[in-house]
C-alpha cells in the first residue's frame, strides 16, 4: 500500500475523508479537506478532528487601531464560509466556534507568518464562491513567511519554505526546514517536499521518495490513459466511456452511471440521472451506486433509507454513518459484510491533560492537538 504525504508531511490517512462522502461510510470532517492548506499543522496520525493549524499564524499588515477585534472579525468569516460549506457538503458539525476563535486569535501573533488579513479575505472569499465542496483552493494555498531556516515555527505559513520541520509529527515546535526535490528520499513522517510533490513510501519503508504529483488535467485534455497518473482538476470529471477526456461534472439532470461522468458534488446519481440526494426516509444506497442522502442526513445501511444523523456524546455508542460523535471520532467500528458493528465516542482531553497520540479510546478537544504529551491548542510564539 502506498502512502501519500502532503502539506507538513504528516502521511495521509484513513481518517482524513472527502466530505463528498456523506454519508457513504466514513465521518466528514477535514481534513480532509474541510479546511484550508494554510490552517495544517503536523499532528499524530490518530488524530481525526479538524486538522486546522498554520494559517492561524495571522499577522495583520496595515491594520486599523484595534488589531485584535480585526483578527477575530477576519477569523470569525472564515469560520462561517467553512461551517457554511460543510453543512451544504453533508455534514452539520465542524467544531466549536468560540475555541477556533481562540486557535485563530492566538495564532494572529506568531511571528513570521505570511498570512495576512488580505489573505485571509481573499481565502474567505474563494471559499464562499466555490460551487463545490472544494476547500483547499488555490487563493487558501499555504503561503510563504518570513523566517529563515533553522528558525523556530510551529506551522509551516511562518517560514520562507512554507515548511516547519518537527523531529516527529505531534511536537509543538520544529525549525523552518529545507524542502526535498523531486527523486530525493525523504521521511514521510517528518520531511516535506517541494511544492506540487508529495513523500511516496511503500508499505512498510520507513523512508519513501519525493514523487511529482499526479497533473491536474484541464477540460478537453485527455484522461483515463492507462499508466498514467492524471487527474481531472476541481469540477471536471473523466469521460471514461465516451470521449476519454475531462468534461464538466454533471449537472441536475445530467446522464450518470458507470462509465460516464460523475455528478456534481452535492448532487447524487439516481437511475441514470444526476439528481438532488434523496431525503429523511427516502430510499438510499451505501453501495457502489453512491446513492447518498442530502446535508444532515445518512443512509441507514439495514433500512436503505435516510436517517437524520445524530451525535453521541463520550463513551456512547457510534457507527460513523447515522450515528456519529459530537467531539473527536467514532473508535473501533467494524464491518461484517454490510453489517456495521458499531464502536465508541472517544473520551475527550481538557486543555492541559496529559495524552497520548496514539490512543485508541480518547482525544482531545476541538481544534486542540495532542502535542508533546499534552492537549493544547498551539501557540507559535512559543517556539524559538
Amino acid at each position: 500500500m502506498n502512502t501519500e504525504t502532503r502539506g507538513q508531511g504528516v502521511a495521509i490517512t484513513v481518517e482524513e475523508v472527502d466530505i463528498r462522502m456523506k454519508s457513504r461510510g466514513i465521518e466528514p470532517k477535514p481534513a480532509v479537506a474541510v479546511e484550508a492548506s494554510f490552517l495544517r499543522t503536523p499532528r499524530p496520525m490518530r488524530k481525526a478532528t479538524l486538522l486546522v493549524l498554520p494559517f492561524l499564524g495571522l499577522l495583520l499588515a496595515g491594520c486599523p487601531d484595534d488589531p485584535v477585534s480585526s483578527a477575530e472579525a477576519s477569523c470569525a468569516s472564515y469560520y462561517d464560509a467553512l461551517t457554511a460549506k460543510v453543512s451544504s457538503c453533508g455534514s452539520s458539525r465542524f467544531g466549536d466556534r468560540s475555541r477556533f476563535l481562540t486557535l485563530c486569535k492566538s495564532a494572529v501573533a506568531s511571528p513570521g507568518s505570511g498570512v495576512n488579513e488580505s489573505f485571509l479575505s481573499s481565502c474567505t472569499n474563494s471559499i464562499k464562491g466555490e460551487a463545490s465542496c472544494e476547500t483547499e483552493t488555490t487563493a487558501c494555498k499555504t503561503p510563504a513567511g518570513t523566517l529563515a531556516e533553522g528558525a523556530g515555527c510551529s506551522a509551516g505559513s511562518q517560514c520562507g519554505t512554507k515548511f516547519c520541520q518537527k523531529a516527529t509529527p505531534d511536537a509543538l515546535c520544529g525549525k523552518c526546514g529545507p524542502l526535498k526535490a523531486v527523486g530525493a528520499e525523504c521521511d514521510p513522517k517528518v520531511d516535506r517536499c517541494v511544492d506540487n510533490a508529495y513523500c511516496e513510501s511503500v508499505g512498510a519503508a520507513p523512508k519513501g521518495t519525493c514523487k511529482a504529483s499526479p497533473a491536474r488535467l484541464k477540460e478537453g485534455d485527455a484522461c483515463g490513459v492507462s499508466g498514467v497518473e492524471s487527474f481531472c482538476d476541481t469540477g471536471l470529471t473523466c469521460d471514461y466511456a465516451g470521449t476519454k477526456k475531462c468534461v464538466k461534472e454533471g449537472a441536475l439532470g445530467a446522464a450518470c452511471g458507470t462509465g460516464k461522468p460523475s455528478c456534481a458534488s452535492k448532487l447524487t446519481c439516481k437511475d441514470g440521472k444526476c439528481s438532488e440526494p434523496p431525503g429523511e426516509g427516502e430510499a438510499c444506497s451505501t453501495d457502489a451506486s453512491g446513492l447518498s442522502c442530502k446535508s444532515g442526513f445518512a443512509c441507514d445501511a439495514e433500512a436503505k433509507k435516510c436517517v437524520k444523523i445524530v451525535y453521541a456524546k463520550p463513551g456512547e455508542p457510534c457507527d460513523i454513518t447515522k450515528t456519529r460523535c459530537e467531539k473527536g471520532s467514532c473508535r473501533g467500528v467494524k464491518y461484517e459484510g454490510s453489517k456495521i458493528i458499531p464502536g465508541k465516542c472517544p473520551t475527550i482531553l481538557a486543555d492541559g491533560a496529559a495524552c497520548d497520540p496514539q490512543s485508541p479510546d480518547s482525544d482531545c478537544d476541538d481544534f486542540a492537538n495532542c502535542l508533546d504529551k499534552k492537549c493544547q491548542i498551539p501557540d507559535g510564539s512559543s517556539c524559538k
